[in-house]
Formats: structure tokens, sequence, C-alpha cells
């Protein structure tokens, strides 16, 4: 961008120097919303709840007879975290209106 003397005659800008947009703010979005985001769906996925959930699972997981291998049962702990936490984003978002009318909410 050209400052100083001389800024309104010193003939036409240049459409392409002008027009041009950084990469990060024209395709990606704003990393604070991105971080707020997740953020969000940290709290709407009610990590208490889904941390006793999965709690829960371990002490199954373990007490069972046989054993399914360290791998296997840190694949089904994790992906029992994320559908408690997916069912929990899901019901806040369906029961929004209901909780709305609650005091306690």
């Amino acid at each position: 961008m050209r400052t100083g003397p001389g800024l309104l005659d010193s003939g036409p800008v240049n459409p392409v120097e002008s027009s041009v947009v950084p990469l990060r703010a024209a395709v990606l979005p704003s990393w604070d919303r991105a971080v707020a985001s997740v953020r969000d769906a940290a709290q709407l996925g009610k990590p208490r709840v889904t941390t006793m959930v999965v709690f829960t699972t371990a002490m199954g997981a373990w007490l069972a007879p046989g054993s399914i291998g360290l791998a296997r049962t840190a694949l089904l702990l994790f992906g029992t975290a994320l559908l408690v936490a997916s069912a929990n984003i899901l019901n806040s978002w369906y029961e929004r209106d209901t909780d709305a009318l609650m005091l306690r909410t």
C-alpha cells in the first residue's frame, strides 16, 4: 500500500496488487472461531458425564473374562468417549427449547 505525498496523483493502482487477500483470511476460518467452536463442543459434550461412562466401560472391560488387547481396549474407550459426547451434543440441541424453560439451566 502506498502512502505519503502524491498518493492521489501517482497513477492507477495495480488491480492485482490491491485485490490480493492473505490466504489465511480468505480460505481458513479465524483461529479464534475454531478454538471457540472446540471449546463449545467440549462443554456441550458434558465431559463429567462422558468421563463417568468411559470409566464404567473401562471397569467392565477389566472385569470381563478374557482380554481383547491393549490397542482394542484403547479404541473401545476412545470410541465410547466420542459416542457419548456426540449423544450429549445431539441431546443438547434437540432439547434446547425445553431446556430454555427450565430454571436450573
